[in-house]
């Protein structure tokens, strides 16, 4: 089953710095989704299978942790969602998880937090998050 048929807008946000200095942003396509406050009810309450997400700001660590998430997806793709925050919802999602810091990773199960784990995070920290869960 493709990624998009479980209604998510699938988005690689990749690191790019322009001649003017500021820090950009590209989208491609992905199996890491975009969970905004239009498609939380659905992609993440709704959802039976557990939802790990991360809630973090677009700066220059993003691509990296972006890159972690995406290997997650893969290989567990079947039976975990993989999303990150619009970085529009964040305050507000920082507010109703009662998040302190980011980058924060949340493990959800019908929109129930089972794990979190704050700061930067590889591909076998995110992997002991999961299995312990």
């Amino acid at each position: 089953m493709h990624p998009s048929s479980f209604g998510m807008h699938l988005v690689n946000i990749s690191c790019i710095r322009p001649k003017n200095g500021f820090l950009g942003f590209k989208v491609m396509e992905t199996l890491v989704g975009l969970i905004r406050s239009e498609n939380f009810e659905r992609e993440v309450f709704a959802e039976k299978k557990p939802v790990l997400l991360l809630c973090m700001p677009r700066d220059e660590e993003f691509p990296q942790q972006l890159k972690v998430m995406e290997d997650i997806a893969t290989k567990y793709g079947r039976e975990l969602k993989v999303g990150v925050l619009e970085e529009e919802f964040i305050e507000a999602f920082k507010k109703n998880y009662r998040v302190g810091g980011t980058p924060t990773f949340l493990l959800l199960v019908e929109g129930k937090e089972k794990a979190r784990m704050l700061g930067l995070a590889d591909e076998e920290m995110l992997t002991g998050l999961i299995s312990q869960s």
